[in-house]
């Protein structure tokens, strides 16, 4: 699984992006590099993929705490995320598909 969550640094936040759900992973990491275009599809999967009481905590980001049922559907609002340094990634293994085997912060470069 590879994923982009919501949260600070050390703290940890909802999955915006799973890569897993439309993206065969092994070959977007055929070549040991990765490019993958974000679109809202990517944004909006997440959250029509989360069921539950789980996925309802877990799918999405919520843009109002007060409105549980508003989370960010575009592009444009996970980039005011990017911007406030709050985005990171997850890569998982089959040896780690609870936790992870790597996580960074995501944030721009000049």
């Amino acid at each position: 699984m590879f994923q982009i969550h919501c949260g600070k640094s050390g703290q940890l936040g909802p999955i915006l992006v799973n890569f897993g759900i439309d993206e065969d992973l092994q070959t977007v990491f055929a070549n040991g590099e990765l490019s993958l275009e974000i679109v809202t599809k990517d944004l909006v999967d997440v959250v029509e993929h989360s069921h539950g009481l789980v996925g309802a905590l877990t799918g999405g980001y919520l843009i109002n705490p007060a409105t549980p049922l508003q989370k960010v559907h575009t592009v444009a609002g996970m980039a005011s995320i990017a911007m406030e340094r709050e985005l990171y990634f997850n890569l998982h293994t089959k040896g780690q598909t609870y936790f992870r085997d790597i996580r960074g912060q995501l944030y721009s470069v000049d």
